[in-house]
């Protein structure tokens, strides 16, 4: 007649799947005081490495022996909750997905601690198509680890392709209001934001991108930033920070065509800007308009050292063979620019007609440059 601890055993391979009952034989089997406890040959299975065996047994694809040492270590050993989390691996690359969402659900109802498990577990139920369970499994993995930047990230997308924006847009808000620093995190909220043309808002986050993250995040932020500086017609503030980006990622020198065009094209447009607005005070006051001399001397003096500093920059570039057309009539057009605004500003110091006609050639000159460059642009 067998014992009851012969009857147990001889229950364990039908139940090695699952590992609540795995878990309840085990416990049941030390309540019982068997007679030395764990066998000899069960010992010896549990080695003075842990897990050290099934580990390799993982990395030698050698399936059913890593089982076997598991279900040993679930039924006699202590570090049940890795045991768990290396059953679900293995299921996992069965591809044995309700197996390893079993192993999971085990392994966190263990350790309420665990985060990582949680986010596989949103992730299982996202590929069943259930996003409100796979967004309960996210929000306790926030709960467990707040710091844990996919956790946020996952629930945010899953909000957005559930056409839930609102939702994934106060996640992303909760997660840098918790982790302030995480450029990761920061840089999700400012995507989120542009993507719903919350631009003052991404302008903020981009910033704070710009003070916390070292220079390949700055250097992302700054081209985003550029971006939006260009979309609302800020061209300037779009130029200086692309420069910015460029100087944090080895220089102008290390610029490819999608990043000249980027800079360039601001820099056009900062160009053409500074020139209209000191234009119309330096004719309103020639023109015996209102205009004071002083409030257009410093409208085409700043104007002048803004062109004068974009044109230094364009001189300062190598660029490929194949831009050269365009750069060289780019250098040309900064060039009559800044004589423009320079020589208007050398007439409201002189009063000397002939500098006030010449600003106005350069001036129109600068026009029929800019349009040419624009027709080359487009070749």
């Amino acid at each position: 007649m067998r014992s009851i601890y012969q009857n147990i055993a001889r229950s364990v391979g039908r139940v090695a799947a699952y590992p609540w009952l795995l878990i309840a034989v085990a416990g049941f089997i030390v309540y019982s005081g068997a007679p030395g406890g764990v066998s000899i040959a069960a010992k010896a299975e549990i080695s003075a490495d842990g897990l050290g065996p099934a580990r390799q047994a993982i990395s030698n694809r050698n399936w059913a022996r890593a089982m076997e040492l598991l279900d040993k270590t679930l039924l006699h050993g202590t570090e049940k909750v890795e045991a768990l989390l290396l059953k679900a691996k293995i299921y996992a690359a069965l591809g044995e997905a309700d197996k390893q969402r079993q192993a999971l659900q085990a392994a966190v109802a263990l350790d309420d601690s665990l985060c990582e498990p949680r986010l596989i577990l949103g992730m299982l139920e996202e590929n069943r198509g259930l996003w409100q369970r796979a967004a309960k499994w996210y929000r306790q993995a926030i709960d467990s680890n707040p710091g844990c930047s996919a956790a946020y990230l996952q629930l945010a997308d899953l909000y957005q392709n559930n056409n839930q924006p609102r939702q994934a847009l106060s996640v992303l808000q909760q997660a840098v209001e918790n982790n302030p620093s995480n450029t990761r995190l920061l840089a999700g909220l400012a995507d989120m934001c542009e993507e719903r043309d919350l631009l003052e808002q991404a302008e903020t986050v981009y910033g704070q991108i710009v003070t916390v993250g070292d220079d390949s995040a700055k250097a992302e932020a700054y081209r985003r930033l550029g971006g939006i500086y260009t979309q609302v017609g800020q061209y300037a503030d779009a130029f200086e920070c692309y420069a910015k980006a460029a100087e944090l990622q080895g220089g102008v020198g290390a610029l490819d065509r999608s990043g000249y065009n980027q800079i360039f094209r601001a820099a056009d447009g900062a160009v053409s800007d500074a020139l209209q607005k000191a234009w119309k005070p330096f004719t309103a006051h020639i023109g015996g308009g209102p205009v004071a001399r002083e409030e257009a001397y410093v409208a085409v003096e700043a104007a002048a050292r803004q062109i004068q500093q974009i044109k230094q920059f364009a001189g300062q570039l190598k660029v490929p063979p194949a831009l050269q057309p365009v750069h060289n009539q780019r250098q040309l057009f900064y060039s009559v620019s800044a004589e423009a605004a320079f020589t208007a500003q050398m007439y409201l110091d002189t009063g000397n007609k002939q500098l006030r006609d010449a600003a106005g050639q350069r001036r129109y000159q600068a026009e029929r440059e800019g349009e040419e460059l624009v027709a080359l642009s487009r070749q």
